[in-house]
């Protein structure tokens, strides 16, 4: 997924330390490389998902579209989005806002730091690390995936 730490190292090179936010950018820009391969009436479907929050119902959605009509990911896409930027740290995750329109002709905010959808992933990769057992002490929230963590 990180092109033989490529990627990660790029995200390093800019200032991003934290594990969470460097999955998140990879997951975000597969969403969006994904979203690009869709049948033009799905992609308009899933353009206006990615206008508002990209919550729990909107996940499924996509879900949904995606069983519909085969997608691929493409991780090397990556570095060839990023490739136009200087942003470092935190600008990052915006500029998949900025990545969101030239590569499916919407403008959107939805890609930024603390969203619902960056929440989303966040509260997995922790159910994962610290399993089901420690995720609401950790989280305050129950498992949404249970048994998927580490259950001991």
């Amino acid at each position: 997924m990180f092109i033989n730490d490529d990627v990660l190292n790029f995200l390093k090179s800019r200032g991003m330390n934290a594990n969470w936010d460097m999955i998140y950018m990879t997951i975000a820009d597969q969403l969006i490389h994904l979203v690009s391969q869709l049948s033009a009436e799905a992609r308009e479907e899933a353009k206006a998902i990615l206008s508002g929050d990209i919550d729990r119902e909107a996940l499924s959605v996509l879900k949904r579209l995606f069983k519909k009509n085969p997608v691929k990911p493409d991780f090397s896409r990556f570095l060839l989005d990023f490739a136009d930027t200087d942003a470092t740290k935190q600008a990052l995750i915006t500029y998949l806002n900025d990545v969101a329109e030239k590569r499916l002709g919407i403008k959107t905010n939805v890609f930024k730091p603390k969203s619902a959808f960056w929440h989303i992933g966040e509260h997995a990769s922790q159910e994962w690390y610290v399993g089901d057992k420690n995720i609401v002490s950790s989280t305050g929230e129950p498992s949404v995936q249970p048994e998927n963590g580490l259950s001991e």
